[in-house]
């Protein structure tokens, strides 16, 4: 299993980084809710069979498999969405002790059972063991025989619950689309 979950670690490394290792610069005036702001659209990746709200002026960065959308800079919030073959063909085998090692979450994160783009999925939510100061909101769903894995992540973790509602419409709005060939 290990193997064929690299790319999730992969990601995780990458969505990390930026989350915790960018400097940015350029956040709102003081009691100025920067989420009320944004204008969001539907975004659609073939590759990835996915479609769901975003704003047309987010940061994207792809790989085979993987998409990085920076929703903002200061803080610092992600969205991660990746596509993984993978061994696991049902959700229970997500066990606390696998979904520690594949989001590499420090003890006492919670984990529970919900619904994404109409199917079951496990809902994760914590802080990463290396990067306290950061706090994750986690999906994981089966579709296509592939684990997709959509994580948002937001520095500093106080500012949270800033974008909780705009994770919860973006979540809201995900759909799978037909494979294209």
């Amino acid at each position: 299993m290990k193997g064929s979950l690299q790319i999730n670690f992969f990601v995780l490394g990458l969505f990390l980084e930026i989350a915790a290792g960018k400097a940015f610069a350029g956040s709102p005036p003081l009691g100025e809710n920067p989420v009320k702001e944004i204008d969001l659209e539907v975004c659609t990746d073939d590759k990835l069979q996915v479609k769901f709200l975003c704003s047309p002026d987010w940061e994207l960065e792809t790989e085979d498999n993987a998409m990085l959308i920076v929703i903002s800079e200061d803080p610092a919030v992600t969205l991660t969405i990746a596509k993984s073959r993978s061994p696991v063909i049902f959700l229970e085998q997500l066990t606390k002790e696998t979904l520690a090692e594949m989001g590499k979450y420090a003890d006492g994160f919670t984990q529970e059972t919900a619904q994404f783009a109409g199917h079951e999925a496990v809902k994760v939510q914590g802080v990463p063991k290396e990067f306290p100061e950061i706090r994750l909101l986690d999906h994981y769903v089966l579709y296509d025989l592939s684990l997709y894995s959509v994580l948002f992540s937001v520095n500093p973790r106080e500012k949270f619950d800033e974008y909780a509602a705009l994770f919860n419409k973006i979540t809201e709005s995900f759909t799978f689309v037909e494979k294209v060939e």
